[in-house]
């Protein structure tokens, strides 16, 4: 059965089934028994971790009110990445909200950042997996996307 999550008061998500919250204690532990390598992430109490299928998903979501433009977020992602291998980014719609995704063949990890149609409100999540679990996390990511809301 999904679980809906409020990650602060205006951000909150339907987990797909089999996603099981991981402690920020256990986090190093998990990685290591599903052979991902971790990247070292600032401390945050806005900051929930998860697994489902061998892919780590970390959900940040801002508590103040901001503006996001993912368009100039993506041309700022796109000139740092032009130097990586591999390095994709793309801005979807997904049920009126928009995300801009990012990922380079030199790592084992899908950026996302969200926000509502106004752009006033986000969340940003970083699913982390080993190179046998890539097309689980492309399958993981399309699953969370359209369960992310925002209220007004």
């Amino acid at each position: 059965m999904a679980q809906k999550i409020g990650l602060n008061d205006r951000v909150n998500i339907q987990l797909p089934p089999k996603v099981e919250k991981i402690s920020s204690a256990n986090v190093a532990v998990v990685a290591k028994q599903n052979d991902i390598k971790l990247a070292v992430l600032p401390n945050s109490e806005n900051k929930s971790t998860y697994i489902k299928d061998d892919v780590i998903i970390t959900l940040f979501a801002s508590k103040k009110k901001e503006q996001v433009d993912l368009v100039k977020l993506k041309k700022g992602l796109d000139e740092w990445g032009k130097t990586l291998a591999g390095y994709s980014s793309k801005i979807i719609e997904v049920n009126g909200n928009k995300f801009l995704i990012t990922q380079n063949n030199t790592e084992s990890k899908i950026r996302f950042y969200g926000t509502n149609p106004e752009g006033t409100t986000s969340v940003n999540g970083l699913l982390e997996f080993n190179e046998r679990s890539k097309s689980k996390a492309g399958t993981t990511l399309e699953s969370l996307m359209p369960n992310i809301s925002f209220d007004k």
